[in-house]
């Protein structure tokens, strides 16, 4: 049975939270905006990419030193829709439906940018000679407007993900 009864040193401790309030991790730092989120993660908005698709993919090796991130579109819908996604600031790579491909990124915290008529971001922390799976899930809104959204997946989904789609090698249109 519990007892209804608080000590001196729990009362206290509510008394001082009261006045207060709850720890707060940054308190006294800068928390960062969505827009600086949305400048360090995304590349730079000027450049134009290109896809092509190859009917036989080449899965990349690990390196030990490195993590592998399979970047996966197993959904067709709105499929000459691009998904383009940066690391960093730096573009990777982009995605029609039911394609995907491969990074290899250092080990240590990353900040993941899908762009695809909103910009979703993503934190992500990846360890050496470990593969990772992300997710671009484009849908439309009410309105009609693609947005998208990343999420990480298990290495099962990540596998039947990677199984479904096609390999795409992404290019620079020049200016």
């Amino acid at each position: 049975m519990l007892s209804t009864k608080r000590t001196p040193l729990v009362m206290a401790a509510i008394a001082l939270w009261t006045v207060i309030g709850p720890a707060d991790p940054l308190q006294g730092q800068e928390k960062e905006s969505e827009a600086d989120r949305i400048r360090r993660g995304c590349g730079p908005p000027d450049i134009k990419h290109g896809v092509r698709i190859n009917a036989i993919g080449r899965v990349r090796q690990m390196t030990a030193d490195k993590a592998l991130i399979h970047v996966v579109r197993p959904e067709a819908f709105g499929s000459l829709i691009q998904t383009k996604l940066a690391v960093d600031g730096k573009w990777m790579g982009v995605n029609l439906g039911g394609t995907y491909f491969t990074v290899s990124l250092e080990p240590g915290e990353h900040l993941l940018c899908s762009e695809a008529g909103n910009r979703a971001l993503m934190d992500i922390s990846v360890e050496a000679g470990r593969t990772y799976y992300v997710e671009q899930h484009p849908v439309k809104n009410f309105v009609g407007k693609m947005k998208n959204s990343l999420r990480l997946l298990d290495d099962k989904e990540g596998v039947r993900a990677l199984i479904a789609c096609r390999q795409s090698e992404t290019f620079e249109k020049a200016k």
